[in-house]
């Protein structure tokens, strides 16, 4: 018996050792995981990002007519011509260029007035996302000496997301 007692402590101090094994390996798998959620989440971004950019007229045609994206080359040389005069700072500069598109166009239910749309695109939108889309909007708002209309496209929008574009008037579209 007590060999057997022998045997038992030695096998559960065995299976402690392989249970510490796995908890270990599974935490790596867990960091792991979200890695490449993280990763996903980024990649359906930049992909949806794209699709918006070569269809723009099929994404932003339910509220636009018309439409048409800005070059951001061209984009940058209006954003350093404004700079040059001092409306925006090297700052604003270079967070203005971040936006991921501005859109012009005319807006159906305001068809004589033309448009301008600064567009944050996420396939998960959150807060950041209309903050970013917020205050981009205002900077090229300054350095164009045109009125912007800061937008949202996302697949998903976190409740935070929802609230806060209510209260700033960036628009979500989906």
């Amino acid at each position: 018996l007590k060999e057997d007692v022998k045997v038992l402590k030695e096998d559960v101090s065995v299976l402690k050792e392989g249970v510490k094994v796995l908890e270990e390996d599974v935490n790596t798998l867990k960091d792991d995981v979200k890695g490449l959620k993280d990763e996903m989440a980024e990649l359906k971004g930049d992909v949806l990002e794209l699709k918006i950019e070569k269809r723009a007229p099929a994404y932003l045609g339910r509220f636009m007519r018309k439409v048409k994206v800005f070059d951001h080359h061209k984009l940058n040389d209006q954003l350093i011509k404004a700079l040059d005069e001092g409306l925006i700072t090297d700052e604003e500069h270079q967070e203005a260029l971040r936006i991921d598109l501005v859109v012009g166009g005319k807006l159906i239910k305001k068809p004589a007035e033309d448009v301008l749309i600064g567009l944050e695109i996420s396939y998960r939108a959150d807060r950041r996302d209309v903050e970013r889309a917020f205050e981009r909007a205002q900077i090229l708002k300054k350095a164009l000496k045109k009125n912007i209309l800061p937008v949202v496209y996302g697949k998903k929008f976190t409740r935070g997301a929802k609230e806060l574009a209510e209260k700033l008037g960036v628009l979500l579209l989906d």
